[in-house]
């Protein structure tokens, strides 16, 4: 399905030209740039290896090694290479760190939004390029909203799925709780599987009844219920 291309493709676009670039073109402390520009090769590997880079609810996992965007803007804001050494640094420890990311053109959340803001940040990026050596520095700045945009928004999904997560599995598990001690007499415990975007309000229509081990009662010659048995016995 060219998937593997694909990556091998986004490898060489997105980590090895931006990485050549960084040190060519004297992005980092010369007495360190080797080693510094070798650091988002090393770990965008590790990452691109991964089975789980991008979740099965669309999102990357890790930072996405958007490293074409950080060389650009370090080129273009020229910051002190000290800062651009923290950078790379920083991003590149990001990689591991189990974070999700919007994936933009498949993103299940703000996913038309994200995409109109994303080809209007294109074209100013394009006319930025159009513009070199001396592009407007006002119009620099104001590029950097939709990447802004992007941090922000992926680090408030993370927030509300990781704040909600422990809620609803507690509140998950009283509700088993409460329907095995109010339904004694049933040969079945149930038991609440919730999912993370679950609200309060829909709890009560995510339980999957689990059989256990038990036989269901059966009455007796009088009508009387007999007691619970192992299935076994």
């Amino acid at each position: 399905d060219g998937e593997a291309l694909d990556g091998i493709v986004d490898y060489f676009n997105y980590v090895i030209v931006p990485a050549l670039f960084l040190f060519r073109a004297n992005l980092l402390p010369a007495h360190d740039a080797l080693w510094l520009s070798l650091l988002p090769l090393l770990a965008s590997a590790y990452g691109f290896c991964q089975k789980s880079a991008k979740t099965a609810d669309n999102f990357f996992l890790g930072f996405p090694s958007y490293w074409n965007i950080v060389a650009f803007y370090l080129y273009l804001l020229k910051t002190p290479l000290w800062l651009n050494a923290f950078l790379v640094i920083a991003l590149s420890a990001l990689v591991f760190v189990p974070m999700k990311y919007i994936y933009p053109s498949r993103s299940p959340y703000f996913r038309m939004p994200t995409n109109v803001l994303g080809v209007l940040w294109a074209i100013v990026v394009l006319y930025l390029m159009y513009t070199l050596p001396h592009p407007p520095r006002g119009l620099v700045f104001a590029s950097l909203l939709f990447p802004a945009y992007y941090i922000a928004l992926s680090l408030w999904l993370e927030y509300s799925r990781l704040s909600q997560s422990p809620s609803w599995a507690s509140d998950a598990n009283f509700l088993s709780r409460q329907f095995k001690n109010s339904n004694p007499r049933l040969g079945y415990v149930s038991r609440s599987v919730i999912d993370p975007r679950t609200t309060p309000a829909n709890i009560c229509h995510t339980q999957v009844r689990l059989s256990l081990p038990f036989r269901r009662r059966r009455h007796g010659p009088s009508g009387n219920r007999a007691p619970v048995q192992p299935a076994g016995s």
